[in-house]
C-alpha cells in the first residue's frame, strides 16, 4: 500500500493541508519538497505574498535543507528573503518567483552536493489518520504496517505574541521514538498540526511535515508554514 511519487503529483496534493477545524486558512505555497538522491537530506521550498494595506504587499520565499540523520538544518542550507511591495517605491517589486530564484541560487552550491538538484520525493504512505475528535493523534499506512504518530505542544503565552514547542512520539510495532524536544520554543508559534510522512529512496528514513501557524507582526494575520522532522525509519 504505497507509491513512488512524482514530484509533480505530490506537490498537487500538497497544496491545501488537511488541517483540523479552527486553522488558519492563509498558507504559504509550496515549490519543491523531496529526500536527496542518497536519502541524506530532505529539501522543503514555500513562498507567500500577504496583503499588508492597499497599496502594500510583501513577497516571500524560504528554503529548508534538512539533514535526516541529525533533524537540524544544514549550514547555511535554511534562511529565507522577504521584501515589501510598495506601489509609492521607484523599482518594480519583487515577485514570489523573484524570491524563489533567490533562495534557489543561494543555495545551488549546497543542494548539488548534496545530491537536491533535483530531489527525488521517495514513497508517500497514507495518512494521516486522526482520531475521532482528535487532531493530536493520527496514523500512516506504509507497506501495509502502522506508523502512529502523537503530537505534543506547549504554549506559552506572551503579551504581544506568544511562543510554542512541539514533541513528536513515533511508534511502528513495539517500537517508539522522540523527535525534537518539549523544551524547543518557536517565537510566535501559534499552534502545530500533523502533516503528511514520506519515506526516503531507500526506506531507512523518513520526513513529517507540521504545519505551523505564526503570527505575523507586520501583517497583524496569522499564516501557516510548514516544519521538517526527520528520523530513521526504526
Amino acid at each position: 500500500m504505497f507509491k513512488y511519487s512524482t514530484m509533480t503529483l505530490i506537490l498537487l496534493s500538497l497544496l491545501g493541508p488537511n488541517l483540523c477545524l479552527g486553522a488558519p486558512i492563509v498558507y504559504w505555497n509550496l515549490d519543491m519538497l523531496g529526500f536527496s538522491a542518497n536519502s541524506q537530506s530532505f529539501i522543503l521550498v514555500e513562498s507567500i505574498t500577504e496583503d499588508y494595506s492597499d497599496t502594500v504587499d510583501g513577497a516571500s520565499a524560504r528554503i529548508m535543507i534538512i539533514d535526516v540523520a541529525k533533524n537540524k538544518c544544514l549550514d547555511g542550507g535554511c534562511l529565507s528573503v522577504h521584501d515589501t511591495q510598495d506601489e509609492g517605491k521607484s523599482e518594480l517589486p519583487k515577485t514570489e518567483e523573484a524570491q524563489l530564484r533567490a533562495v534557489y541560487s543561494k543555495t545551488w552550491r549546497l543542494r548539488k552536493k548534496r545530491k537536491l538538484t533535483p530531489p527525488k520525493i521517495g514513497y508517500t504512505t497514507e495518512g494521516p489518520f486522526f482520531e475521532e475528535n482528535n487532531c493530536k493523534t493520527a496514523y500512516y499506512l506504509f507497506q501495509d504496517q502502522q506508523i502512529g504518530v502523537t503530537l505534543q505542544q506547549n504554549i506559552v503565552p506572551y503579551k504581544y505574541a506568544r511562543k510554542a514547542s512541539v514533541q513528536l512520539e513515533v511508534s511502528r510495532e513495539d517500537i517508539s521514538k522522540t523527535i525534537d524536544s518539549i523544551e524547543n520554543y518557536r517565537d510566535n508559534a501559534q499552534r502545530y498540526q500533523l502533516g503528511r510522512l514520506f519515506v526516503s529512496p531507500n526506506q531507512k528514513n523518513m520526513a513529517i511535515l507540521i504545519h505551523v501557524s505564526y503570527y505575523n507582526s507586520e501583517s497583524k494575520s496569522v499564516d501557516v508554514r510548514t516544519l521538517v522532522q526527520t528520523a530513521k525509519l526504526f
